[in-house]
């Protein structure tokens, strides 16, 4: 795909709300991609019903949220794996469970995540999901994928497609549409081509080192960064537990924009989201990259007299 955009409305197109599942649960933590997809299927039926975050812990989105909006109106749950502005990390396994049961698609964005740990999606048990290069699969942007489980292609056909959805495309027929057995059903117009090259170098190279390597690593410097970011008496929104974080941390600010231009100016890298200031991880960094992260924030929050950098309190 060329997006994880083109893959959501691939999918969202074969659907119909008209039946007695409308429903599409949207949690608090989506991505605006995946979001706004879906708030566009309810000028095609759709209803939207939120899963909220907990009111006492706003960087969290427990199970519970969507344990009370899903039911048997429920048609798709789509779902973060881990959330961009706070590093949250999903119970993906348990939404889908909750989800299967009521007998509602789950559709797993890991955009966030890809690339900076192992993922099976077999065992998750995800009915879809995108990614996308840009971010942990070390690649360009323009080129993105769509899973499809194995039982379910056949029982859709997108009103998104193109040339590149039909069985032989260079057929060049203009007579009728046919539907590859594949998930290349879901494909539409000509891929990036020099993308796709860029692509494939960053996959063969993560494939040498190792996903599991690579998840080691980063969650290794994830609870180091963290921990030090709380020992030094920073505010850090991404959840202490480890199996709730991914590969991004935030810690808050006053003015995140303008910590971001003053942490460049020392040579670090970070973004932001709001007033949360983002460091990411991958395999390339050190713990000394942890540490320059944490004596920049520290200088600079004593320079300004934590003009930028919010203290827990």
């Amino acid at each position: 795909m060329p997006s994880a955009s083109a893959g959501i409305n691939a999918v969202a197109s074969a659907l119909t709300f008209a039946g007695p599942r409308s429903h599409v649960v949207i949690g608090d933590f989506e991505f605006p991609t995946m979001a706004q997809i879906w708030l566009a299927q309810e000028r095609r039926g759709a209803s939207i019903r939120r899963a909220r975050a907990a009111s006492l812990s706003p960087d969290t989105l427990p199970l519970e949220a969507y344990d009370a909006v899903i039911d048997e109106r429920t048609l798709m749950v789509p779902a973060t794996h881990v959330c961009f502005r706070n590093g949250h990390k999903s119970d993906i396994a348990g939404l889908v469970r909750l989800s299967h049961d009521r007998g509602a698609y789950v559709f797993l964005d890991d955009y966030q995540r890809t690339g900076s740990g192992p993922i099976d999606v077999h065992a998750l048990g995800v009915d879809f999901m995108v990614t996308g290069c840009l971010k942990y699969l070390l690649a360009a942007a323009g080129i993105g994928f769509l899973y499809v489980r194995r039982e379910l292609i056949e029982r859709f056909e997108p009103t998104v497609t193109g040339w590149f959805g039909r069985v032989n495309p260079f057929a060049f027929r203009i007579d009728e549409l046919d539907w590859p057995a594949g998930a290349n059903r879901f494909e539409s117009g000509t891929p990036p081509v020099p993308n796709a090259y860029a692509a494939l170098a960053a996959l063969e190279l993560l494939d040498r080192i190792g996903y599991d390597v690579v998840g080691q690593q980063v969650d290794r410097l994830v609870a180091r960064y963290a921990a030090a970011a709380g020992e030094a008496g920073l505010l850090v929104r991404t959840p202490a537990a480890s199996d709730r974080r991914g590969p991004l941390v935030v810690v808050q600010s006053v003015d995140g924009p303008a910590l971001v231009q003053k942490l460049a100016v020392r040579g670090v890298i970070a973004s932001c989201r709001g007033n949360g200031l983002r460091v990411s991880f991958h395999a390339y960094n050190t713990d000394g990259d942890v540490d320059a992260v944490i004596s920049a924030l520290l200088a600079e929050s004593a320079l300004l007299e934590r003009g930028t950098v919010a203290r827990a309190p």
